[in-house]
């Protein structure tokens, strides 16, 4: 499998970040992209999200992976919610001016604290990006913390049903 291709994401005036763009297997493209975010325990590089992100690739979706700024920077704590947001939203739009990525059908997702703020993020992406969201999903337990503050709004916003997936290996969708 030939490796990602990077993309630098310019999150606001002071943060940058990089992004990784896993491409679909053209003999089986499904014509989708998942932005996927790590947890907040390690980064995109991280075994998991390279193996996750690799596996999808396979199976024809193109997958984006990205760090957040405290993990581009290598700090330990988390960045604040509104900043992780801010980069996720940034990440997706920067997917959005790909050329190659721009007519796929959006999902978001992410593993633990990913999934939480793909969830803050699914209840503001249409009014932000014009977007249709087809899709939410968190490699976690943590999405149910969040689940219950954006269910209702998320209904009307996200078309399709939501996946889980635990442990540690990818076991289905929705």
């Amino acid at each position: 499998m030939t490796e990602p291709a990077t993309l630098a994401v310019d999150v606001d005036g002071a943060a940058r970040t990089t992004a990784l763009h896993y491409g679909a297997d053209g003999r089986r493209s499904r014509r989708a992209v998942l932005v996927l975010a790590h947890g907040a325990g390690a980064g995109q590089r991280h075994p998991f999200m390279t193996a996750f992100a690799r596996g999808l690739a396979a199976a024809g979706i193109d997958v984006v992976t990205f760090n957040f700024p405290y993990a581009e920077h290598r700090r330990r704590a988390p960045d604040k919610a509104p900043l992780l947001e801010r980069c996720f939203r940034r990440v997706v739009d920067e997917v959005r001016t790909l050329p190659a990525l721009a007519a796929r059908r959006l999902f978001i997702g992410g593993k633990s604290m990913g999934g939480r703020m793909a969830t803050h993020l699914a209840a503001h992406l249409p009014s932000i990006t014009g977007d249709q969201l087809y899709r939410v999903g968190s490699v976690s337990f943590s999405i149910l913390a969040s689940c219950f503050s954006v269910r209702v709004h998320v209904r009307f916003v996200v078309r399709g049903s939501w996946f889980l997936v635990r442990g540690s290996w990818f076991a289905g969708s929705a």
